[in-house]
């Protein structure tokens, strides 16, 4: 179902964008003779870099913060245009169902694109003679080579194994014998279950937080306090969403020194988060009689978990599996994360009823601090495509790059 999409949708931008920079680097070596080399090794390099498939999969993913904060947009709008509340549900999920339609017919066409059969103009028929004097010199020639070739033992060559086969009977291919494939599985499973349990937990928990900030129900109807319940929401999210912009704008790149590579990003934002969760739930007290602090620190919460975890755990399994297995992978880890989000989901409201709501965000500081720790112990280490690329380019052309 749509749980499927994050493998799929991860690979298949990742490979795509390695399929780019593969066909770059062709080009730049077939004209690494030209006297216009030093400007085309330039224009490759620069477009490799915009093709990196890390920034393409970030690219790919943002693309839900767009989802996100077009949910209270269109409440909002439609909760103020209307009051038929069966409409405004109903609009709101029919809305939801509209880009996977969209998706279903450009994948339609773009299939049937690809299935239809080119077509070769035909020559004009030739007269029965024609055929008739190719077929005699076609006779012909075959009796004279029966005639001067000598008969032969038929040889019978061994195919090698597909990858498919090697894949199913062990060997290079199997899924269980790449290398480190238990640690990778942790690191990769593990993050994205806690990042769930603390992100979903949390959108759940979200509407409690909005209450101590900006007060309780009491003084609303039915329709006011709908209004409200969007418009707050809108708030949050508008603060969250441009931590999408932001991973995507410094991922791969070098900031401060260091490489912003998605397991780096990963522990920026689990750091970030385990600060703000722990200063919100010992101030909680406090910081109800500031809302508006209350909001933007707890708004940004969910700015480092898109730029962070939320980010880096869609992003990490196409890059640290094999790349015939990593779509299998990919969906072990997504559906960890899925059971995370229940578990948090499920948890959070009775917790904040049995603990109070202050323990509630201890509780997500110390999940954030596991989070950190398994991140930092348990995900590989990986450089961006490009970074790879260079380093390749570096070793194979020494004199090249040390001269450039």
């Amino acid at each position: 179902g749509c749980g499927g999409v994050y493998p799929l949708a991860a690979v298949l931008s990742a490979e795509q964008g390695k399929e780019e920079q593969t066909q770059h680097r062709e080009q730049q070596t077939n004209d690494s003779g030209s006297n216009q080399h030093d400007h085309l090794e330039d224009d490759v390099t620069s477009e490799a870099k915009n093709d990196d498939p890390v920034h393409r999969v970030v690219l790919t993913f943002s693309t839900q913060g767009v989802g996100f904060v077009t949910v209270p947009i269109v409440a909002v709008i439609l909760l103020h245009w209307t009051t038929n509340l069966q409409f405004v549900w109903r609009a709101i999920l029919g809305l939801g169902a509209l880009p996977g339609l969209v998706l279903i017919i450009l994948q339609w066409r773009f299939s049937r694109g690809k299935q239809r059969p080119h077509l070769v103009p035909t020559e004009e028929p030739l007269s029965e003679n024609h055929h008739a004097q190719d077929e005699q010199l076609q006779q012909s020639s075959s009796q004279q080579e029966s005639d001067s070739v000598p008969e032969q033992e038929p040889v019978v060559v061994e195919s090698e194994p597909q990858d498919d086969e090697v894949s199913l009977h062990g060997g290079n291919g199997s899924w269980f014998q790449e290398p480190g494939l238990g640690r990778k599985i942790l690191g990769s499973s593990g993050t994205w279950f806690l990042f769930d349990v603390v992100f979903y937990g949390n959108t759940i928990f979200q509407p409690i937080v909005v209450e101590a900030a900006f007060g309780g129900k009491s003084g609303y109807d039915g329709i006011e306090l709908l209004r409200k319940t969007a418009t707050d929401s809108l708030i949050l999210t508008s603060i969250a969403l441009p931590g999408y912009a932001v991973a995507g704008a410094i991922m791969g790149k070098k900031t401060c020194c260091v490489t912003q590579t998605p397991r780096y990003v990963m522990l920026q934002g689990f750091a970030a988060m385990s600060v703000l969760y722990a200063a919100i739930g010992i101030n909680w007290s406090y910081l109800r009689g500031y809302p508006a602090l209350l909001v933007v620190l707890y708004g940004m919460t969910f700015f480092f978990a898109n730029y962070g975890p939320n980010t880096s755990t869609f992003i990490l399994p196409s890059l640290i599996f094999d790349d015939h297995h990593r779509a299998t992978w990919n969906g072990v880890s997504a559906a960890a994360g899925k059971v995370g989000a229940l578990t948090g989901a499920t948890l959070f409201e009775p917790a904040a009823d049995a603990m109070g709501d202050s323990a509630v965000m201890i509780i997500c500081a110390v999940v954030a601090v596991v989070a950190y720790l398994l991140t930092l112990f348990a995900v590989p280490k990986v450089e961006t495509e490009h970074a790879r690329i260079q380093q390749s380019d570096t070793v194979d052309n020494p004199v090249n790059s040390s001269t450039g």
